[in-house]
């Protein structure tokens, strides 16, 4: 479940049913409960998850709750709640597994109780819709802590357009509730060991920054884009998860092979093993997700004849997804899925400060976009006028290195290297859009043995010639905009 929800601080004076004659005819306040709970917070000994934004609780009213990180912070905080049964002294395993990335070798402990007095009441329109639910919470810790205070939390139906209520929200203002930050209870009352910064912190890449500041923030940045959507990958709610985490660790990567010579105090190569394998296994899902889409796609321009065959291969082709999901999850579980993370983590922290490593950026970067971009050029330059798929497919990994290399070294490159970048993505694409015909016009043939129509069969790889012969056209085009480009040609062949 997505929350969306916002928060204010509330001195003792303040009472929602003296807002009611304000805010009517167009909304209304229905009547409150009291309500007596208690909360006890589990964490690591490093208050990790707290750090990163994510909160696990245990109230007897509820059970277990799991509220991941931020999605984003407009006007009101957003964050995914999952909720598990259990026992109040055992975190089911289920939790554990979420968290998995985020814990590697650590166990979650109770950090915290906090005790809270809640008037609960619902904002609704005038029809008695429910908008949100307003609950008033005068909260004291129960751990030896002396944080005591009264917070008023707004949590959004699903549904409800945020502009209805922002009168709302601005009357509240008025009547002296001061916005907060956001931050939950438990982090609240646990101080400034909770609200400190988390494990992993993308250091500001500015046009002056050495260059071990510029790898720091390229692996930052990937490091934090797999754990942010790891949690999401377990879940299986949405497959962009799965295509985010295979995207960072394909960076992740790639960049560890371009800064190599820079790395000579980081277990390198032991890194890009354990990676390599993560990434296997979320592209063994993220493969047959593609082909998902695809067929959805392909049955939307169908002849109608063919729909109910359409049906039957996309259970044939849920089967196989089930079964690669299956070993992701196991892969997930293995106790050496933590190892590439920790260290990861660990190596951020430590990342040598050699004499190399403090130079100015600008001084090695076109060094290292070059050593990028040589192979790239080479390889296309000997293939001669038929590339073979597989030769293309083999472009499109030295495009994709180059272009991540290029983005990691924007900031102290010139202004034409963001352009050079989105021209090497656009190839990229191209070229993962023939790789994609290859690939489903081999698994529409595979469905043939599973007693899928041949009349569709006949359909959809007549469909993926079509697509294979396009994409074979239009990506030379491109390739020539890369090789031309001003970037190219002004700063890589001087």
């Amino acid at each position: 479940m997505l929350e969306r929800e916002t928060k204010f601080d509330v001195p003792p004076s303040f009472q929602l049913e003296e807002l009611a004659s304000e805010i009517a005819p167009a909304l209304q306040l229905l009547p409150g409960t009291l309500q007596n709970h208690t909360t006890t917070y589990w964490d690591t000994f490093d208050l990790r998850l707290a750090r990163w934004g994510m909160t696990v609780r245990y109230r007897s009213t509820e059970g277990w709750v799991v509220k991941l990180a931020s999605l984003g912070r407009g006007n009101y905080l957003k964050r995914q709640e999952i909720s598990y049964p259990g026992f109040p002294t055992e975190v089911p395993a289920e939790v554990s597994t979420l968290l998995r990335a985020y814990l590697r070798f650590d166990s979650l402990m109770p950090v915290l109780t906090l005790e809270a007095q809640r008037v609960k009441q619902r904002l609704a329109d005038a029809t008695g819709t429910a908008l949100a639910t307003l609950d008033i919470d005068e909260v004291t810790a129960t751990d030896g802590s002396t944080a005591r205070f009264r917070e008023l939390e707004i949590e959004f139906s699903p549904g409800t357009p945020e502009e209805q209520l922002v009168e709302f929200t601005e009357l509240l203002r008025a009547r002296g509730a001061v916005p907060t930050s956001g931050a939950p209870k438990h982090v609240r009352a646990l101080g400034v060991r909770a609200a400190t910064a988390p494990e992993i912190v993308v250091p500001a890449a500015s046009p002056d920054a050495t260059i071990g500041v510029i790898i720091a923030a390229a692996l930052a940045r990937s490091a934090v884009q797999f754990l942010r959507h790891d949690p999401g990958v377990f879940l299986g709610e949405d497959a962009e998860d799965v295509h985010q985490a295979r995207v960072a660790t394909r960076r992740l990567r790639s960049d560890l092979q371009t800064f190599a010579p820079l790395l000579k105090n980081l277990p390198v190569m032991a890194l890009i093993v354990g990676l390599r394998a993560i990434a296997c296994a979320l592209g063994a899902v993220r493969d047959l997700d593609v082909l998902q889409g695809r067929l959805q796609g392909h049955a939307l321009q169908a002849p109608s004849h063919l729909n109910q065959h359409f049906a039957h291969a996309h259970s044939r082709l849920a089967v196989h997804q089930a079964t690669v999901r299956a070993a992701l999850l196991k892969m997930r579980d293995d106790p050496t899925f933590g190892v590439p993370v920790e260290r990861l983590v660990t190596e951020l922290h430590l990342l040598p400060l050699t004499p190399e490593l403090g130079r100015p950026a600008r001084e090695v970067a076109g060094r290292f976009v070059g050593r990028a971009w040589r192979p790239l050029l080479k390889f296309v330059s000997a293939f001669g006028g038929h590339p073979s798929d597989t030769a293309l497919h083999e472009v499109r990994i030295l495009t994709k290195r180059c272009r991540y290399a290029v983005e990691a070294m924007a900031p102290v490159l010139s202004p034409s290297a963001g352009d050079f970048a989105r021209e090497l993505a656009a190839l990229q694409s191209l070229l993962g859009e023939l790789h994609d015909s290859v690939v489903a016009h081999e698994h529409w043939q595979h469905l043939a043995q599973e007693e899928v129509a041949a009349e569709l069969i006949d359909y959809l790889v007549a469909v993926e010639r079509h697509a294979h012969k396009h994409s074979r056209a239009v990506w030379r085009e491109q390739w020539r905009i890369v090789r031309g480009h001003p970037f190219v040609v002004g700063e890589m062949e001087q």
